[in-house]
This record gives structure tokens, sequence and C-alpha cells, in this order.
């Protein structure tokens, strides 16, 4: 049975609708087009959709020896994905952790991890529809608990609970998307696992104006 290391918790500025979890060394998701009710994935970090527009989010971290027990009785959306943290090539910089903080780097990041090699992470949200309703906010209504630990290899994105209108917004009926926005690359896997309903597009169907999460290109 797994059992809880330590736990931490932090205030995180959102900005843009979003907070962001990156590795120092980042390797290339497999599933980075697939969006799931909580994440997409940018360039090897992971993009968190928040109610919020800007302000901050209570953000607690709770590292694992292995999966965590689901606790689906205090949050409104579940999910889970997985990040390979490479382990540091520089002799000047000789750690590798993973981070969470603003994708504006206007902010000091705080650890998640220091766990080398493949990391799952399960993300929980509770309130993102009430910051949804704010837009901008200067208190917390948002709360998500990320609980990681390490994984011998990379498993796909999944949703493990719940629903909120956020997710809608973002995929509509589903609860897994695939972005057509980009070209896959080598290896890479272009289609949400069989179990979980493929919706539309996300960025075709919605704009940065009716939801606020930043796309490459949108400025």
């Amino acid at each position: 049975m797994a059992t809880l290391i330590r736990d931490r918790s932090a205030i995180v500025q959102t900005a843009e609708g979003q907070f962001r979890i990156r590795p120092d060394t980042a390797d290339e998701d497999p599933w980075r087009l697939t969006s799931d009710a909580l994440t997409d994935v940018r360039n090897g970090a992971i993009h968190v959709a928040t109610g919020a527009t800007y302000g901050p989010v209570r953000v607690t971290v709770e590292e694992w020896t292995g999966s965590a027990p689901v606790d689906d009785q205090c949050w409104d959306v579940i999910s889970e994905r997985s990040l390979h943290n490479l382990a540091s090539e520089d002799p000047h910089f000789p750690s590798s952790s993973l981070w969470m903080g603003n994708i504006n780097d206007s902010e000091p990041e705080v650890l998640v991890t220091d766990v080398v090699g493949h990391v799952r992470i399960r993300l929980h949200a509770l309130g993102r529809d009430s910051g949804r309703a704010h837009g901008d906010t200067t208190e917390p209504v948002e709360r998500y608990l990320l609980q990681v630990w390490a994984e011998q290899a990379p498993s796909a994105p999944a949703h493990i609970y719940g629903s909120d209108a956020v997710m809608i917004g973002r995929l509509g009926a589903g609860n897994l998307s695939v972005r057509q926005d980009e070209t896959p690359g080598a290896g890479e896997h272009t289609l949400a696992p069989p179990s979980q309903p493929m919706v539309k597009d996300i960025k075709g169907k919605f704009s940065s104006k009716s939801f606020p999460l930043w796309y490459p290109g949108d400025r």
C-alpha cells in the first residue's frame, strides 16, 4: 500500500486562466496532443486550467511512495497525467525537479518533487466554477491537490472523477479531447484511449476570448 512521504501547501498565481507544472529538464509527452478535464501539455510542461483568469489559487502537493488512494469526496474534478523529468546533464545545475508556478514567471516557483524519471500526477480541483464567475480574484476561491509518485513508464492521461462547467467548456460532452492544431510527431499518440469519448478540438470550438487559456499564436 502506498504511503504519504510529505506534503506542502502554497499560493500560486494563475494567469490567463492557468498555472504551470514544469520539469527542470523535460522530455516530450507522447500524449501531448490530448487535453483532459484539467490539463494540457505545452513544451514539456503541464498547464492546469483554472476558473479564475487572474488571481491566487491554493495548491497542496502530496508526495507518495506509489499510487495514492483516490479521494473523490471533496473534489469537483480529478484527472491524472504523466511527466518525464529527465536527469540533469549540466554539472553546474545537477539537480532536476518539478516546479509549479505562474506561466509568466512573475512569481517564485514552488517545488513539486525531486523525483527523477517518470512521474504520475493526480490533479484535483475544487471551486473552478466560482473562480470563473469572479474572473479576476484577489483571494483564493479555488483549491487544488497534486498527488505525485514515481512510475516505471508513462501512462495515458485519465479522467478519474467528476465534472464542472470549466471542464464542459473545454471538452464539451467528453472527458478527453485531441488537439488538431498541431501535427503529431513520430511515435506520438493521436487518439484518446478507447474508453474515453473523443470530442471536438477545444481550440476550434472555444477561443481564448470565450475561455482564457493561452495558446501559441493567440497573441
